[in-house]
Formats: C-alpha cells, structure tokens, sequence
C-alpha cells in the first residue's frame, strides 16, 4: 500500500500536466480519490499529499518566495546558503485549483464529514495565499461557491426560468437565494466551516489593506519607509458580479438557434454571490449603516413566497450593496495608481509626475513597462529613477520572465548607436538596466540547481536564437563564478570570476564556449541576437530544429562516463539502439529541453494532426487570427471552420472571448494523418490577422508577435512576424506554398522513444518561462541524485556495486519516495509548520528522517552519502541524530 501511495503521489508531483480536455481533468480527479484512499487513517501521509500540492503551486513570484528572497539577500546568502530551504515547484495554478476543488466537492457531497480530509483542505486555505498568492484565493472562493450553487437543483432550475417566468426582480431573488444556501444552507458541516473559513481569509485581507489605505491618507503611516506595508492585490482578483458575463460574441456567420429560455450565466451567478459572501465579512458590515441594511433585506427576501413589492426591494437592495462595493473597489484602484501600481498609466498621462517613492513600490510587470515606454519616448529622468530603485535594493530588481522576454527586451550596442547626448544617457542608463536584470535572472535560476559531483555537458542542438539564449542562461546558472552585483553596473566591464568555475556551452557546428563571467554571458548574448543565425551553423532541418544525427553526435563524441546532456532542441530524441546502449554502458542520462512550447500548447487544447496541418502561436491575451487559403480558394477560419470539399478543419480558435489565455494557439489540419487521407494538391496561403487587442492600454500602434508552423511531410517549418493594427489592416502573409502529394510514408503509432528509455534516464521538459528553465535545471539536479540513490541500495559494505546498475523500474518504489521527499522537504518551513499544527503529531520531516535512519543502520549506508543524494541539510542531520538511537 505504502509502494502504491508513493507511485500516485509520484505521478501527481511530475508526471502530470496541465489538464485541459474532461478526459485529463477526470483523470485528475481520480488520481486525488485514489490518493485519499490510500492515505487511509495514516496522518503522515495527509501531510505528504497537501506538500505535494503546494509543490505543485508554489512559484517564483509567490509571496513566501519573494520573502525568502528578501531574507536571503538581507543575510547575503543569495548564492550559497546551503542550509536554507526554498526550492520553487510547478507554479501550476490548474491543477492546483481542480484538486483542491474535487477535494471540496467530495467534503460537500458526503452525509458523514470526513475530518482529514477537512484537515488538508484547512491547510490549503492556509498555504494558498503564500505559495500562489491573492489570486489563488479569489480563484478558490469562485470554485466552491460555485460547487455549492451548481448542486442544488432547485436553485439551477430557477435559474433556467430566471427571466422569462420570474421576471427582472427575480434576478435579485435568484442571487439572494444563493447568498443564504451559502452562507447556512450546506448540509456538511465540515463544508459549511471550509467555505467559511477560506471566504474569511479574503475579507480580512480587504479589511487589512482598507486599513493601510486609511493609515495612508491620515499621515499615520509612514510612505517613505521602504518596509511599511503595502496594501494586497486580492481587490484586483476579488469576484465580481460582470465576471462571467457574457460578451459580444465574435464574429460568427453560422446561425443560432432562437432558444425561449435565458438564464444567468453560471460564473456570472457564482462571482455575484462570492462578492456579496466576501464583502458581507468585511467591516463594512459594522461601519455602513447602509450596507448592513441592504445585505439583511436582500436575506429576507429570500424565500420565493414573497410579494412582487417585496422583490422590488430586494432588487433595490442589491442595487445598493453593488454600488458601495464599486466604491470600495474604486479606492483601492485609485491607490494602486497614486502609489505607483499602475506606473506606465501615469508616465502617458504625465510623465514628469512621476516620483522615486511610487517607482520603489511599482509591481514587477510595471516596470518592465515603464522601462520599455522610457527607453522609447528618451525619458531619461525616468530611466535614472529606475536605476536608483535597482542600485538601492537588490530585491527590487525585476528578472527577466521568459526567453521571449528577453530576446524582445534586450537592446543591442547597434540599436543603442545616438548622436545626441540623450541618446548616449538612454543607452547608459539601459545597459545598467538590463545587466540588473540579467543578473537577477541568473541568480533565480541558480537557487533552482542542486550540485552535485556528476559533470553536466551542455549544448543548444537548434540554430535558432530562442534556444540559444535558453541554453547560454542555463549555463550561466551551472557556473560557480560570482555575480557581482556591487560592483560598477556597466555592460563593457567585467566581473571578477571567483572560484571561477565556468559551464562549457557547445552550439551547432563544433562550436564551444566557456561560459565563466557575467561578461562572457553578456557578450553571447549580444552575439546570438544581433547575429544571422548563419553564424552558428547546425546540422538542422529546414525550420531550425536538430537533425538527430546531432544528437548521436553529441553522445557518442562528447558525452563521457557518469554524465548528463542536457540538450536545448525541439527534436525527439529517437536515439538508435546503438546509442541507447552506449548511454547504459556509460552510466548516462539525457535531459532534453524544448524552448518551442507550440506542440505543449496544441496537445493542450487536443489538436488534431492532418496531412498538412498549420499551426499558430503568440503570448499575449490578444484576438489573432489563422486564415488558411485552400487551393480550391476556399478560405477556413473563424467565419468557416470546415470545408469537406477541402478536408480542411479549423479545430482549435482561442481568445475570441473571456477568459483569455496568454499562451494561445489556433490550428488548422488539412487531410487525416490518422486515416491516411492526403490533402488536396495545389497552392496554400497562410495569413495572420488581429482581430482585436484585448491587452490594457493597447493600440493601432502595438505590434503582437507571432510563429506559425506548417507541418508536411514529416517536416515542420517555422515562420515568424508580428500583427499591427486591426482588421484586414492588421494582415500579414505568413507563407505560401506548394503541396505536390506526401513523399514520405504515413508513420504508425508508437510509443515515445523517450518514454520508452527510462533505463537511461531520458526525460524532457518544455517551454520558454523561467519557470519552464528552472524545471529542466531541477530535473538534471534530481537525475543525478536519483542515479546516486541508486547506486547507494546496490553497493555493499565494501563500497562495490553488487550488480549492475539497475533500470529504473528495478528499483521503483525506493526512488519514487525519495524523490517526492527531496521536493517536500526543500519547500519552505512555514508550509511545514502550517501542516504540522492542523494535523498534530510529530513533524513529517521528523517522521521521515526515522525511516531512512533504520534504512541506513539497516544497509550499512553512511550518513555523507544522505547528503549527495539531494536531502536538505537539516533532514540529514535529523537522520544522523536518529542513527545514534536506532
């Protein structure tokens, strides 16, 4: 049972990603009922399962994340404190919120309370506003009102005969009803309590910032102070009566059918009553006569058997508490914009008005703004006030998201190339800029890699610039050399590398660079996206992506005994026999890194593959369009999904409405790869169109890039532009083509080679985020300790490995639980001692620590091989303790 337990839990914490089809998200569902199963009465692993979650949450730009920052450049061990924990997991919110939601559904569907499984969801209530955030909150609340609202018939078949039978009052008597099923209508207590509990936290939260604001403006507190509180963005996610509203539909040519019932959208109903639940907690209740008033009148109106001057009243009464609400909502926003939350707002309405006190509180996302607008208009003034919030505090310098962020970011010394003196004090001060944030990136990346003795080989098989830069951030994040970030902030100078050990990058064509300052880091990258890729040839197919001869290449001449690639390609690693069975005589494992996330995205959204099948991508939350031109000139795209005639299909179409995604993809599939079906012959034309900017403070003038991929023939070819304007206006051809019939035979369906291999340790992670080069980082980490893991349950007393290496499902269940503990266990204490103080009983790190101290008494295995296989140092301590005793 204990075996089974760890496999799930396994599979929950990194096999598992992000669910987006009903078949994904109720395989979700069922690994969590397997899960609490499992867990049965054994409170040690109810902790296990809420740490795994918070794993699954937990990210960068958390709150408790940027607070262990902060303290660990206050104690100045931003780069080599050992002893601290605080590794970042997923940061995947989706799966964090279904499992937490299924775990309330099954709370609120069972007669007889279930008190662990209150207990986890009493600790997650807890966690989630440190390890997701404000919005992990609000999200939550939505999700169990709306668990609660959607299983009482009575209330969705009201909602069915909302307008037409009731009447407009009704609406108001239809959001009541679901304020009091709320509020005292859940039959399971331990539901009741858990909503009430997690709707508690959001109204304290507003309570809490009203209080700064109110501090603020009677001079009580003191701005200037760098550490007075500031207020949450809980206001900005807190559920509202329009969220879910339906908008204007896109532009759709196909006919709806009449249809003579309406009724409030779902979402729109549980935001509506959410609000009110939320602010109803609040303070508003004892300081507004008005407030109190209105909610207790809407209350006793709830029942259906009432006069229709009473629904008047409850319709007036809602219309009350609505309007104090958009009030209160109205502070806080005009705060946000006074304090400098809302920067790049206040540099276009003036930019002169802006002061160093509002740019030291701005948020992350509104710097980069506001340095991107400042570099463009020449706002010096603005650019020095950006300088001295970074040379200040260390703490406030914005890494770098993404990749892509990145590459479109960095100004190069030619773009930088003025005569004026204000150009030369824009570049200045932008050098300075962008090498504090280059510097911050790397130092984030770095606290995701646990070192080890076993030697890395890195290299970026794709000649495209993504996957260089990718690469060459990693590297830097491999390296032992020091960041500077004291010294002289000039881009031209060079830091001193201290126990400068340096990671050596290899690039398509031979080409290897030690990367071992930040300079040496500073001067690729200006290399690799000023440069024609031309200058770094590969052995690539036609869009870029390594030939898998690159990759036999790099194993069979560079990778040596007991080491690790970990290559940055878009290309599956199809590696022949003869290679797999040098990888297992080598003791090596591969890791492969895929920048190129457009086939996570399509198999997100269950794309369909065809003989031809064109893809698009882009990273904002704008409405771009895929217009496929067949050679019979018929013309798929949102207008016309389908053309049999054609055997075209536009089966993916995202972003036309809310909610909107800022990693989108749209697909058309011409023919049927599956069935063997070719697509007609002729001339293909691909254009791209902006169909709307839904980005804040967008115009005609901001440009959307964008990548198309055209998949034939086995091949796949990458084009890339960027959108401008609206409309037929905002038209970009992205490529045309010839298609003569298939040349390559259909292939059959087989098992992934890399899933396939797991006696070699060939794993992969995908996608262009910091998040997503932190995850590759980790995972070569874990590769290694896992193999050392290995190795120590097969060695006797001696030291010699009894037999050889095992594969990894030889020895399952030993690497699954020690797997999972190294995550757990490196999260953040304050997550432990949450779980320890509603579950009582010893400490689960304590717990854990007299397992493997028997373990190890058992098999003989010192205590410093505890430590090189990946636990903190505080668990392995905790075990050296235990041995003495055992």
């Amino acid at each position: 049972m204990s075996a089974e337990f760890d496999n799930a839990l396994n599979t929950l914490m990194g096999g598992l990603s992000r669910p987006k089809e009903d078949e994904n998200i109720k395989f979700l569902e069922d690994l969590v009922d397997s899960l609490v199963e499992l867990c049965g009465d054994d409170e040690s692993k109810w902790k296990s399962l809420v740490l795994a979650l918070t794993y699954k949450r937990y990210h960068l730009k958390a709150p408790e994340a940027k607070m262990s920052l902060k303290e660990a450049l206050a104690d100045k061990k931003s780069d080599n404190s050992s002893s601290s924990r605080g590794t970042v997991g997923n940061g995947e919110r989706r799966i964090f919120y279904i499992a937490i939601t299924h775990l309330f559904q099954k709370l609120l569907n069972e007669e007889k309370s279930n008190d662990l499984v209150a207990s986890v969801l009493d600790c997650l209530i807890q966690i989630a506003p440190l390890a997701g955030g404000s919005r992990d909150v609000c999200t939550l609340i939505e999700s169990f009102v709306g668990a609660v609202l959607d299983s009482n018939e009575s209330l969705m078949e009201k909602n069915g005969q909302c307008l037409d039978f009731f009447g407009q009052e009704s609406l108001s008597l239809l959001v009541t009803s679901g304020v009091k099923l709320c509020m005292d209508g859940i039959q399971n207590d331990k539901a009741q309590e858990t909503l009430n509990n997690l709707l508690q936290v959001a109204a304290d939260t507003l309570d809490q910032d009203k209080n700064i604001l109110e501090a603020r403006a009677s001079g009580e507190s003191d701005k200037d102070n760098k550490d007075t509180a500031l207020p949450s963005t809980l206001h900005v996610f807190v559920p509202h009566r329009d969220r879910g509203k339906p908008r204007k539909k896109k532009k759709k040519k196909t006919a709806t059918p009449a249809t003579t019932a309406k009724k409030v959208p779902n979402r729109q109903l549980h935001n509506t009553v959410a609000e009110l639940l939320i602010w109803s907690r609040t303070s508003l209740m004892s300081s507004n006569k008005a407030f109190a008033g209105s909610y207790n009148r809407i209350l006793e109106s709830s029942s259906d058997n009432i006069s229709n001057d009473s629904k008047v009243k409850a319709k007036r009464a809602l219309q009350c508490l609505h309007t104090i609400i958009r009030k209160e909502r109205k502070k806080f926003n005009e705060f946000a914009r006074k304090e400098g939350f809302m920067l790049s707002d206040l540099f276009r309405q003036d930019r002169d008005a802006l002061k160093y006190q509002q740019i030291v509180k701005g948020k992350d996302g509104d710097i980069n703004k506001l340095t991107k607008l400042a570099t463009k208009s020449g706002a010096t003034n603005v650019l020095s006030l950006i300088t001295t919030r970074f040379a200040s505090d260390p703490s406030k310098i914005t890494h770098f998201e993404s990749v892509q962020s990145l590459v479109q970011g960095w100004v190069t010394a030619t773009e930088l190339d003025g005569d004026t003196e204000v150009d030369k004090e824009v570049a200045k001060q932008l050098k300075e800029i962008q090498l504090a944030r280059l510097k911050a990136t790397i130092r984030q990346l770095r606290q995701a890699y646990k070192r080890t003795e076993r030697e890395i080989v890195l290299a970026s098989l794709d000649s495209t610039v993504d996957s260089h830069v990718a690469a060459l951030l990693i590297a830097a994040a491999l390296g032992k050399w020091e960041i500077d970030t004291d010294g002289d902030a000039q881009m031209s100078d060079a830091d001193t590398p201290v126990d400068s050990v340096g990671c050596n990058l290899h690039l398509p064509g031979g080409v290897v660079h030690t990367v071992d300052s930040i300079k040496k880091v500073c001067d690729l990258l200006m290399s690799i996206i000023s440069s024609d890729p031309v200058i770094f040839p590969s052995m690539a197919d036609s869009d870029g992506s390594a030939t898998i001869k690159a990759v036999v290449n790099m194993v069979e001449r560079y990778l040596k005994e007991n080491q690790t690639l970990l290559a940055v390609s878009s290309v599956d690693l199809k590696l022949p026999p003869e290679s797999i069975e040098t990888l297992v005589k080598r003791n090596c494992s591969i890791h492969r890194h895929d920048v190129d996330d457009i086939q996570e995205r399509l198999n997100r959204e269950g794309a369909k593959n065809g003989d031809i099948t064109i893809s698009l991508s882009w990273d904002t939350h704008d409405d771009l369009d895929l217009h496929v031109f067949l050679p019979t000139g018929v013309e798929i795209s949102y207008a016309n999904r389908a053309c049999v005639e054609g055997k075209a299909t536009l089966d993916v179409d995202m972003n036309a409405s809310s909610p909107y995604s800022n990693t989108p993809v749209e697909n058309v599939f011409v023919g049927d790869v599956d069935k063997h079906e070719e697509a007609p012959h002729g001339k293909y034309k691909v254009v791209v169109q902006n169909y709307g900017y839904h980005a804040k403070n967008a115009t005609s003038t901001t440009e959307i890039p964008w990548q198309v991929v055209v998949n034939k023939n086995g091949e796949k070819e990458k084009f890339t532009g960027k959108c401008l304007n609206t409309g037929e206006a905002s038209d970009v051809v992205a490529c045309e083509f010839e298609y003569t019939g298939r040349t390559v035979p259909y292939k059959e369906k087989e098992q992934s080679p890399e899933a396939a291999a797991n006696t070699v340790n060939i794993t992969t992670s995908v996608g262009r985020t910091l998040e997503a080069l932190t995850q590759a980082i980790k995972a070569v980490g874990q590769q290694e300790q896992m193999d050392e893991v290995r190795q120590l349950l097969n060695e006797d007393e001696s030291g010699e490995q009894t037999e050889e290496r095992p594969t990894l499902s030889a020895t399952y269940e030993v690497t699954n639980r020690d797997r999972n503990n190294m995550l757990i266990f490196q999260l953040p204490a304050r997550f432990q001692t949450i779980v320890n103080k509603v579950f009582g009983g010893g400490e689960l790190s304590n717990q854990c620590a007299e397992t493997i101290a028997k373990r190890m008494v058992r098999d003989k295995i010192p205590i410093s091989e505890l430590k090189r296989a990946g636990y903190p140092d505080d668990i392995v301590e905790s075990v050296r303790e235990k041995m003495k005793v055992v």
